[in-house]
């Protein structure tokens, strides 16, 4: 597929599918190996640009309890100058 770089994205990310595979079954389904590897490049880029992984939600729900410990301790500094 592609540059080397470019198998390096796919192999470093896990994604729901093959998009090695993918380009295969095309290839077996009559398109040629250049049309299967535009479109198998061009679904991956789809699919990678728009997942959500594990990883992904962690550092979200990370960086949400850094912002609600943050929000709790101005709140308390708040309450603490008005008494």
């Amino acid at each position: 597929m592609a540059s080397q770089s470019r198998k390096h994205e796919f192999s470093s990310n896990v994604l729901p599918f093959d998009p090695l595979r993918y380009a295969k079954q095309l290839e077996e389904a009559g398109f040629t190996r250049a049309q299967a590897e535009v479109q198998a490049e061009t679904f991956f880029g789809i699919v990678n640009e728009n997942l959500v992984t594990k990883r992904d939600l962690k550092e979200l729900e990370n960086q949400l309890i850094q912002t609600i410990k943050e929000s709790e301790n101005k709140t308390a500094l708040e309450r603490q100058v008005l008494s």
